[in-house]
């Protein structure tokens, strides 16, 4: 609840939330598989959509925090995208 508040419930990837019928995920940046230690610890922990929690996987480590160049006039959300 602690990263929900901090970031809000808005997907740091692609900016998407819930107003875009999409669910809010706390991902875990280092997967719990392999960093069991981490699990609970905030700042291994960020916020995505079902979405983007999903593509990235548990082989993904990308700190998506990082990357405050996307902002909601600046990207295309992913489940907008023609294919």
């Amino acid at each position: 609840m602690r990263v929900l508040v901090r970031y809000g419930a808005v997907c740091q990837c692609c900016g998407a939330s819930a107003k875009d019928g999409l669910r809010i995920h706390v991902d875990h940046i280092k997967p719990r598989r392999d960093f069991p230690e981490l699990a609970l610890v905030e700042d291994n922990l960020q916020v995505l959509c079902a979405v983007c929690n999903h593509g990235k996987g548990n082989w993904d480590q990308t700190d998506w925090r990082a990357d405050r160049r996307l902002t909601p006039d600046r990207y295309e959300p992913c489940w907008k995208q023609k294919v």
